[in-house]
Formats: structure tokens, sequence, C-alpha cells
């Protein structure tokens, strides 16, 4: 009977009643992982037939996960003509990313009503994965990536910035995992890896990697190692293959799992990727190219700025300001505020100023209407009284956002002159 064979499951299939290395090996086990539709018909009877027979619980945690549905949320049936085979999935799109789709869906408590679109992007981030390896080969193949180990010791700022996010990711990632939080540490690893490794950081390095810098490859070469450790879990295939390539010491399956650098980035790291978020969202709004010539002048007071953010700034948002400590005829710019730094970038060029004032003082007479009616409403007794708080609090915020804004376009009509 299939419940009676599946309760004597783990020990039953270790030699029992045999006194074997493998019972004395592997029972009891760690944890077990299920769905929660099979607990008194499984799980408990495990518990049950283990106590009674070996004397111990087969283990000590269980994890309960809920059911991949159909994506109405209807659960999958043959009868009802709403199955998924996952053989034909990973035909189409690959275990791996079948697996990454699967694992980042399945909060605790919740079904996963499965969508294909999920298994597209995973695989689409295995293919950047492939990619970014593929990239660094060139550049690491000559000092070589270990399979452990490798940090550097006393690391530039833009790698010393990779490897602190790295460690707390690493750091994060071992909690979550530790508390079978799977679908969070793997969401946290996919954040990571994308936006701040493949994104950033292999964009700062690229002018470092074509001069032939060592230590830029080293880090490079460790950092995606550490990536494949981590991922290696839910995309074996993928990351064993690249493993292959960027080190090519053993399998990666059986390494050593990835030890946190102990690095601190340098702290103004964030108002710099700001900074440049800014310089790029500009040239996108203005219909400009990413090579656009830029007349900018940065104010910086407090010093923020380092000595490696000119040669960046040249290479990441294409332009060459000039710094100072306070501009004080700004006409004929537009001003970016990020943080404790002010970017003003000339229009001349670029936009009508005319028309741009046109503009703004359009926007500016709208912003006002808003907020006049708002505070027209907010100030009426009768309203305040009688409507809902959600409603009354969403007037607020409207109140407070037309005010932000009258203020943004204010100063925008003041730095044109």
């Amino acid at each position: 009977d299939t419940w009676f064979s599946s309760a004597l499951w783990p020990f039953s299939t270790l030699g029992w009643p045999a006194d074997t290395e493998d019972m004395r090996k592997f029972y009891p086990n760690s944890v077990m992982v299920t769905g929660y539709d099979i607990i008194y018909f499984w799980v408990a009877r495990m518990i049950k037939m283990g106590l009674h027979f070996p004397a111990e619980a087969p283990f000590p945690d269980i994890v309960i996960h809920g059911l991949v549905r159909a994506p109405d949320g209807r659960k999958m049936s043959k009868s009802l003509g709403n199955t998924v085979d996952p053989l034909d999935v990973a035909e189409e799109h690959g275990a791996d990313a079948l697996r990454l789709a699967l694992i980042q869906a399945a909060a605790p408590g919740q079904d996963v009503p499965f969508q294909i679109e999920w298994v597209d992007a995973a695989r689409r981030f295995g293919n950047k994965l492939w990619n970014a390896v593929r990239f660094a080969l060139p550049h690491v193949e000559g000092a070589g990536v270990p399979a452990n180990g490798g940090y550097p010791d006393d690391p530039a700022p833009e790698a010393a910035w990779i490897l602190s996010r790295l460690s707390a990711t690493t750091t994060r990632f071992d909690e979550l995992m530790d508390e079978y939080r799977f679908s969070e540490a793997y969401g946290l690893l996919y954040n990571f890896a994308w936006s701040e490794a493949f994104d950033w950081y292999l964009e700062l390095a690229k002018g470092q990697l074509k001069s032939g810098d060592p230590e830029t490859a080293a880090t490079v070469g460790v950092v995606l190692r550490d990536i494949l450790k981590l991922f290696h879990p839910v995309m074996p295939f993928v990351t064993e293959e690249l493993w292959s390539h960027l080190v090519g010491d053993g399998l990666l399956a059986g390494a050593d799992w990835p030890e946190p650098p102990n690095v601190s980035g340098p702290a103004s790291f964030g108002v710099f990727q700001d900074l440049i978020t800014a310089f790029r969202r500009f040239r996108a709004e203005h219909g400009l190219g990413p090579r656009h010539p830029l007349d900018v002048v940065i104010a910086d007071p407090d010093g923020v700025a380092d000595g490696w953010w000119a040669a960046q700034v040249a290479s990441l948002a294409g332009l060459q300001p000039a710094w100072t400590t306070r501009l004080d005829d700004t006409s004929g710019r537009t001003r970016m505020v990020i943080g404790p730094l002010q970017a003003f970038i000339s229009l001349e060029g670029i936009v009508d100023i005319e028309a741009e004032r046109a503009r703004l003082e359009k926007a500016l007479v709208d912003a006002r209407g808003l907020a006049e009616s708002t505070e027209r409403k907010l100030a009426n007794k009768e309203f305040i009284a009688k409507a809902p708080e959600a409603v009354v609090a969403k007037e607020r915020a409207k109140a407070q956002e037309a005010a932000e804004r009258m203020a943004k376009l204010s100063a925008q009509l003041d730095e044109l002159g």
C-alpha cells in the first residue's frame, strides 16, 4: 500500500532492520521538504513509524511549501486538461530556468499559479550569467581563478564596493537559507547578480580590464566564481559548465561554499550611483545619445567625490564635468540635486530656453491650481468630518505632492534666469 510503504521510506531504503553503514550515516536526516497536501498521509506517518521502529524521528525540521497550480489558480488536473508537463518546459526553456523560476515564486505559505513568463525570465538570467562569464574569461584566464579565497588584500574603491556587497549578500543569503526562506534568498541573490555585479561592477571594470589591471581581473573572477557557487543549488547545469571554464578545478558540486570577504566599501558609492543614474535619465528625457556632449558643473561643498570618480563619470556617463564647491551664476542651466551634490547642466543647444520657460510656467499654474483645489477641500470642515480617513489622507498627500512640485518648478524657473 502506498501510504504504508511511504511511511517506512526514511529507513527502509537504508537497509533497515539491519544495522547498515547507510542507516548510521543517513538516519535521521536533517529536513523534510513537502507540500501541505500530504502532511497527514506521508509526513506524519513517517514520523510515527520512525518513532516506533528506529525509535527516533526521521527529521527534526519540516519545510511546508505550497502547490504549483494552473495560471488561473485552480489545481492542475488531467481531467481539466490544465496540467503543465515540466519535461516540456525544461525542453524549451531549460531545467535550470524552470527550477529558478519555481524557487523564486515559492514564497512560504502560498501556492504558485504557474506562469511560463517566469521561466522565460529565468532563462534570460541564465543567458546574462553566461555572457558575464564569457566577457570575463579573456581577462582572467592568464592569472586563473582560484576555487576558494583569492580576494584582493587592499582593493581599489570600485573593487572594495563590489566585494563588500558580495559579502553582505552572501551573509544574508546564508541566513535566509538557514531559515528555509528559499524564495527570498534567491530573490536577493538574483538582484545582486543582475543589478550590482553585472550592470554596475562589470561596467566599472571595463576600462581597468582593458588596461590589463590584475587586481580588477582578480576581483571580477572571484565575484563571478562566488555567484556561480551560490546559484549552483538551483541552476546546477549552467553553473557547472561555466565553472569548468572560469575555474576548471574539479567539479563545482564538490567545491567549498563561499566565505564572505571581510571588506568595507566606500561610503560615497551610493551618491556616485545616483549621479550616474541622474545623467542617464537627463539624456533619456531629452532624447540625447549616451555620448552627447554636456556642459556640466558639479558643486560638491562637502568634498564627497573621491579621486576615482572622474574617470568613472567619464566612462559611465560620457562626460567630464567641472568640479567646484559652489556655483553662483546658474542662469541657463538646470539643476539636479543628488544627495549632497548639485549638478548644473547647461541647456544651450539642448533645450529652447524660452519654450522651456513657457512649459515650466504652465506646469506651475497647473500645480498651483491642484494645490488650491485640494486646500479648499481640506479646509471644508464638513468634508473632514464625513469623508473616510483614507480619502482625507489621500487629499493631504495630494496637497503635499503639489506643494513639492510647485517648489521644484519655481526653482527650475529661477535657474533659467
